[in-house]
């Protein structure tokens, strides 16, 4: 789960979660989200436990869930193999 807080006083925005990529042995458990995020303008660039880059609006969708502009499936697209370390 990616979770967004307003910077000002850490209140609650939205989050954005991925279900694991089970039984793929490349998405371990307990592991969660290894990158990190990068902030441009009013898009969020994330690489999620299931191998997807995704863009989402910083804004969120307005109901405490984020707003996905778009996601590549690097695993699918690439044949990129995810690793947690």
């Amino acid at each position: 789960m990616l979770a967004c807080f307003r910077e000002s006083d850490g209140k609650f925005l939205w989050q954005h979660t991925s279900k694991m990529l089970l039984p793929n042995a490349t998405d371990w458990p307990m592991t969660g989200v290894c990158s990190s995020p990068v902030v441009e303008g009013d898009r969020l660039y994330y690489i999620s436990n299931r191998g997807e880059l995704l863009c989402l609006d910083t804004h969120g969708d307005g109901q405490g869930n984020a707003k996905v502009i778009w996601r590549f499936d690097m695993i699918k697209e690439t044949g990129a193999t995810p690793h947690s370390r």
